[in-house]
């Protein structure tokens, strides 16, 4: 069975951050004063898999059709998700909070980002949509609803190969 955690919708110092082998300290912290891991998202996600591996899970990195760092699991022999449900909770619980962006400074990172993105996928060849203004984009952020996709206009069997080509995955979002 095989299932993919795509860790919340928008993209590790050390692949084994938060799964050390030796004792955890008991730290409590509430939610609001959890710690954000100190990465990008994929580098999050990819101290995710070697923390769910440490635990005996079959997990591995991916890449989603939409460009966000994924864990799958795949078990084909047992068939049996619950392992890698209880492993990937017991993770996201001993790892720092994943990164999200929060500031108007994260959100100029993604803006010039996608902009980026807009002009290598021009660049590929395909149209894309207009770009919106600063001020449009930090609004749609601060409401997150962002949607301002630079590949939306790539034909769909082509879009994942324009992704490749034009998505930096190592950015924190």
């Amino acid at each position: 069975m095989s299932w993919l955690v795509a860790g919340l919708s928008l993209p590790l110092l050390l692949l084994s951050a938060g799964c050390s082998s030796g004792p955890v300290p008991s730290v409590s912290v509430s939610p609001s004063q959890r710690p954000v891991f100190a990465g990008t998202k994929t580098e999050w996600t990819q101290a995710m898999v070697a923390c769910m591996q440490k635990k005996g899970v079959k997990a591995t990195f991916k890449v989603d059709d939409e460009g966000a760092p994924t864990v799958e699991v795949n078990d084909p022999i047992s068939g049996d998700s619950s392992a890698g449900q209880v492993a990937w909770s017991a993770c996201r619980d001993e790892l720092p909070a994943r990164p999200e962006p929060t500031s108007d400074a994260d959100f100029k990172v993604m803006f010039d980002n996608l902009a980026a993105q807009s002009k290598c996928v021009q660049g590929e060849g395909y149209e894309v949509p207009p770009t919106p203004s600063w001020q449009s984009f930090l609004e749609q952020a601060r409401a997150k609803s962002i949607d301002w996709d630079p590949t939306s206009r790539v034909p769909e069997q082509l879009r994942s190969s324009a992704r490749k080509a034009c998505i930096d995955q190592d950015k924190w979002w």
